[in-house]
């Protein structure tokens, strides 16, 4: 794990910017230059901890050039293959000389070959092309910057904002609106004009002597049953589901520093710690409490984790951690506009963590992937009840317009109600006051990955994970953990689960519409059935911490400042 940025322009002051998210990376920084091109890392050390094992690293004929945040997982075995098939002498242990070794033999097709959580920046000096990747799912952010004319890149936005011109930093007036409909800047946009976020599972390629980006496009997709009812076994269907998570966790286990587990008390972290401890058993997790009962799910976090025999850190804080600071460095953390609040909690827990552990595994990813969130549950119960129907009839006899009528047949209009998006009442006035034609579509992001072919809980579970995983969850992990310096990896992410998830038909995986139905079953003996059938609790703050003058003082001089994204920007 680390940061990493870099580009073409040489007046830039890449040093300057990857000295600003030092952060990311403690342990070491290093900038150097490759004809036109400069590569810039911080370490955060977690595998291979010697000098050897730097970056950026070269290949072995010293033309190509790489910087790389992340981890692969099963390297090892890599390393075996491609020694055993290729005689390719390794000089580290590192994870990095893997995707080298792999770039060197497969070109391009290399991140075909690895899973993991990435954000890639080679520069190929035999082709003089800077290419960049991202990871399958975008647990791992990448920033750049294009013109047309130079490319620049990092792994946190306000790298970039560093080495802009201000000329180069037009606010994106619809990515704001955006913002206001989703609570997060939605993928690829970001709050300035030719600033973007690579989209997951996808690279592009920078030609340095047309000063151009020649390819775009994505390297990986998966087949999604489209079938409400399946015909495997449904213990097939458990055996393969714990095998995978299993496999996962024992991947994402491996670093020559020590690691943890964020536990919560919820069904996704039990399932990580109790895969973790079958493992390793002297495996330790964390988890923090709020002295406000209210929010404080300390008793059942105790309760479970004595039922998982797992050794648990757990902290009870108080109302003076929800201060000022920590709103301000909120801003700070995310460089542009996110509304989830549960980020400070998620940096709380990271900060207890880092004290004794340099990796947390983490349970982010199943509920998108295996239907645990209540409002798909609720979209759900709501075709299934033929409201829809009902609403349609209203419409075609009472309104003309027939992509209302298409939105909400699709079952988009009601989806889209649920995450947030701006009242019918305000948006024609934010669309006047940031100068947005009145006909922009608040709903695009969802609409591209609103898939009508599927069954409705199988397209909810799809959505959520294009959308919502995307735009929210991971962005909060990263940031909230990268924040202290610590790495959090996500098991239930791994390309394998992913397939499998999507593998499954809707009745398969949520039997009779109920969250996580596969899941909890194939848990059953191992969790108890009050962890597993427990209402589900989201990690939240007390809000009384809001209430305080000192925080609505804040509030009014930062959040409700008209230009604030101007002002937080410069």
């Amino acid at each position: 794990m680390c940061g990493i940025c870099g580009g073409n322009d040489i007046k830039r002051d890449y040093a300057g910017a990857i000295e600003i998210i030092k952060h990311r990376g403690p342990d070491g920084i290093k900038v150097e230059r490759y004809n036109d091109v400069t590569l810039c890392f911080c370490r955060l050390s977690i595998i291979d901890l010697s000098e050897g094992a730097m970056q950026p690293m070269s290949s072995n004929d010293g033309k190509v050039h790489i910087v790389f945040n992340g981890e692969i997982y099963g390297y090892k075995e890599l390393r075996d293959r491609l020694k055993r098939d290729y005689n390719y002498k390794f000089m580290t242990t590192s994870d990095t000389e893997i995707i080298l070794a792999l770039y060197s033999i497969y070109g391009q097709r290399f991140v075909d070959y690895i899973d993991g959580m990435f954000a890639i920046a080679i520069y190929d000096e035999r082709s003089d092309i800077l290419s960049l990747y991202r990871d399958r799912v975008g647990i791992k952010p990448l920033y750049y910057y294009y013109d047309g004319k130079k490319i620049m890149f990092s792994s946190e936005l306000k790298a970039l904002r560093f080495m802009l011109d201000s000329s180069e930093k037009k606010i994106d007036k619809s990515a704001l609106y955006d913002f206001f409909s989703y609570g997060y800047v939605p993928d690829p946009k970001t709050p300035y004009c030719n600033v973007f976020k690579l989209n997951p599972g996808s690279y592009i390629k920078y030609n340095l002597k047309k000063n151009t980006i020649i390819e775009k496009n994505s390297y990986w997709g998966f087949k999604i049953n489209t079938k409400k009812h399946g015909t495997r076994n449904i213990n097939d269907i458990q055996d393969e589901y714990r095998f995978l998570v299993n496999e996962s966790v024992r991947d994402q286990l491996v670093a020559d520093v020590p690691v943890g587990v964020f536990f919560s008390g919820g069904v996704d972290s039990s399932i990580i710690a109790y895969e973790s401890r079958s493992i390793h058993e002297n495996i330790k997790t964390y988890s923090i409490g709020f002295k406000e009962s209210k929010y404080s799910e300390d008793t059942f976090i105790s309760k479970f984790a004595n039922e998982l025999n797992v050794a648990n850190h757990l902290d009870i804080l108080g109302m003076d951690e929800l201060n000022e600071e920590i709103y301000m460095a909120y801003a700070d953390w995310f460089d542009e506009p996110y509304d989830d609040l549960t980020a400070i909690p998620t940096y709380l827990l990271s900060r207890q963590a880092v004290k004794n552990v340099k990796v947390a595994l983490s349970g982010d990813g199943n509920d998108e992937l295996f239907g645990g969130y209540s409002h798909q549950k609720t979209y759900y119960d709501w075709e299934k009840r033929g409201i829809k129907e009902k609403i349609k009839y209203s419409i075609e006899k009472n309104i003309s317009g027939s992509g209302l009528l298409k939105d909400v047949e699709s079952g988009l209009l009601f989806y889209a109600s649920m995450y947030g998006c701006i009242p019918d009442k305000y948006r024609k006035i934010q669309k006047r006051d940031l100068g947005l034609h009145e006909d922009y579509d608040e709903y695009w992001f969802i609409r591209e990955n609103w898939n009508t072919e599927l069954p409705t809980y199988s397209r909810a579970r799809y959505a959520d994970f294009k959308t919502y995983l995307v735009g929210d969850i991971l962005p909060k992990t990263d940031r909230s953990s990268m924040a202290v310096s610590l790495e959090v990896r996500v098991p239930f992410l791994s390309k394998k689960l992913v397939e499998f998830a999507f593998s499954l038909a809707e009745e398969e995986c949520n039997a009779a519409g109920e969250m996580k139905a596969m899941v909890k079953t194939a848990y059953k003996g191992d969790l108890s059935e009050e962890l597993l059938y427990r209402q589900k609790h989201g990690f939240t703050i007390p809000h009384t911490s809001f209430r305080s003058t000192k925080i609505r003082g804040f509030g009014r001089r930062y959040c409700l400042y008209r230009d604030f994204w101007v002002y937080m920007s410069d």
